[in-house]
């Protein structure tokens, strides 16, 4: 008798699937993990941005309405976001430099990052989240972004 070892067409196929399918899996953990990290980039700058304004507000009782002068150019390593600086609020209840807002927006490959496009963080030290820069992006959770 002459018996062939080895395996066949549809084990094969088998096997095949079941790698694609893990591997679908491990890239959209490993993509949702990439975001997750450089986000941390994005809200450590914000918050290293509001300890600056906190100090100058103590030396000279207004806050900076200039990113590069408060923070200076260099970001993120990356540069995975666009900060900026606003020393109004939208209703226009600051005077004289006595509030602001800090946002990170996000570019190039962290604009992936649907949830938390776009972070905020003002003078009261609330922190916000949505999906785009317009004003009408979906708000999100902080618990999420932050």
């Amino acid at each position: 008798m002459n018996k062939q070892a080895g395996f066949t067409l549809i084990e094969i196929m088998i096997t095949v699937v079941i790698v694609a399918i893990l591997a679908a899996i491990a890239s959209a953990s490993y993509t949702a993990q990439v975001q997750k990290s450089r986000r941390s980039c994005g809200t450590g700058a914000l918050l290293e941005m509001a300890a600056l304004q906190e100090q100058r507000f103590f030396q000279f009782n207004a806050y900076q309405g200039d990113v590069v002068n408060l923070y200076g150019a260099n970001v993120c390593p990356e540069e995975f976001y666009t900060l900026s600086v606003a020393t109004t609020r939208a209703g226009g209840t600051c005077a004289d430099n006595s509030c602001y807002t800090l946002t990170a927006t996000a570019r190039g490959p962290q604009l992936g990052d649907e949830q938390c496009r776009v972070l905020t963080l003002d003078n009261l030290g609330v922190r916000t989240a949505s999906s785009a820069d317009n004003g009408n992006g979906r708000a999100v959770t902080t618990d999420v972004c932050w």
